[in-house]
């Protein structure tokens, strides 16, 4: 099942992932959307329903980022799909700010 119907926003942003306060590191977002994002994951550090957090930093500072949960819900060899476990406003704003700088 397609759980990310509607349009992708290509992107080319860092996203921190971090599982039970450990970061997993840095990986390279693919596209977002309203429903969740893609990241590349080439070392396969997450696998299909895990739960984890994002770190998103605004214009690349690390003084000015926010946080969003997500759980895996596709994976292959080199992508992974997460999908958004919370709607809030700040990741209403965050995808706001995306689309403007993606702009």
């Amino acid at each position: 099942m397609e759980h990310r119907r509607g349009h992708r926003l290509a992107i080319s942003q860092p996203v921190t992932i971090h599982s039970q306060q450990t970061s997993l590191g840095n990986f390279p977002a693919h596209n977002i959307s309203a429903g969740g994002i893609s990241i590349i994951d080439t070392h396969r550090r997450l696998s299909k329903g895990d739960f984890v957090q994002l770190q998103f930093y605004e214009n690349h500072l690390i003084s000015d980022f926010h946080y969003t949960k997500a759980i895996v819900i596709h994976r292959n060899d080199s992508h992974v799909g997460l999908m958004w476990v919370e709607g809030s406003t700040s990741l209403k704003s965050l995808l706001q700010t995306i689309v403007k700088v993606a702009a």
